[in-house]
């Protein structure tokens, strides 16, 4: 029976140095050898999925945008969750008016717009991806969006996430670090795409393993049996997973794979 083993990717799958380390690429490669699917989980876009993700295998199966999109190996849709353009037309124009400094990004399957302030530029570097500049009435063109990113202060992520709640309770909107809002449909977390995944491939809930290290891993972890905490995970996360393991500096996932799946 194949194993499905689902993977965060930052603070995860890669090191502090954004690389993979070389044991668990060797792990991972060879689980994929022994007919295992790697399925790398996201907020990033597939694109920049693929930038980690490609050094490990040529076709996977990824959850991108934190659920919003899921992908098989084939680059073919298994779901989409996308939310109505008019609503992100709305925030964007609260951001705009208000905060002129923050960086706004619309996501929407393989394409990411965005306006290039500097916490998108510095967004780039890390995904190693190129946004499209665009205006908000370009936005307009679009007929419906997976994902917005706001990238600020803390203090101004604070206050769009307690006012964008009070205007839109139709919308997931949850910081991913303090300078860091996700903007996603109701419902739609890296756990939704889990079970969608397990659904769609029809592994037993004994076969599925999924490693995370942040809080918004968590629904992920506490959706299967075999739930994997990074070493450099906060100790609140630790707590709600069957595991712990190494950092994401010292081969956490290849020493799990090694002495639980052989």
């Amino acid at each position: 029976m194949k194993h499905l083993i689902c993977t965060d990717i930052d603070g995860t799958l890669i090191n502090d140095q954004e690389q993979v380390t070389p044991k668990t690429r060797q792990a991972l490669e060879r689980r994929i050898k022994l007919g295992d699917l790697f399925i790398p989980v996201s907020a990033r876009m597939p694109e920049a999925i693929d930038t980690v993700a490609s050094d490990i295998g040529k076709h996977y199966p990824m959850i991108s945008y934190n659920g919003a999109l899921l992908l098989d190996e084939h680059d073919h849709e298994i779901s989409s969750h996308p939310f109505k353009i008019e609503r992100a037309l709305k925030i964007l124009s609260i951001v705009e008016e208000n905060y002129p400094d923050v960086s706004w990004n619309v996501y929407r399957g393989h394409n990411w717009f965005s306006n290039k302030l500097p916490g998108t530029l510095e967004e780039e570097k890390i995904v190693q991806v190129e946004s499209t500049k665009v205006s908000i009435q370009d936005i307009e063109k679009l007929p419906e969006c997976h994902k917005i990113l706001l990238i600020g202060t803390a203090q101004e992520i604070d206050e769009l996430q307690t006012k964008l709640r009070a205007i839109y309770p139709v919308l997931d909107i949850v910081k991913s670090k303090p300078t860091l809002l996700e903007i996603m449909a109701k419902g739609i977390n890296k756990g939704s795409g889990v079970k969608e995944m397990i659904s769609h491939y029809q592994i037993p809930a004994d076969y599925v393993w999924v490693f995370g290290d942040n809080y918004n891993d968590v629904q992920m972890l506490q959706a299967v049996k075999h739930s994997v905490a990074m070493g450099n995970a906060p100790d609140d996360v630790k707590k709600q997973t069957a595991y712990v393991t190494d950092s994401n500096n010292d081969d956490g996932i290849a020493k799990i794979l090694n002495k639980y799946l052989g």
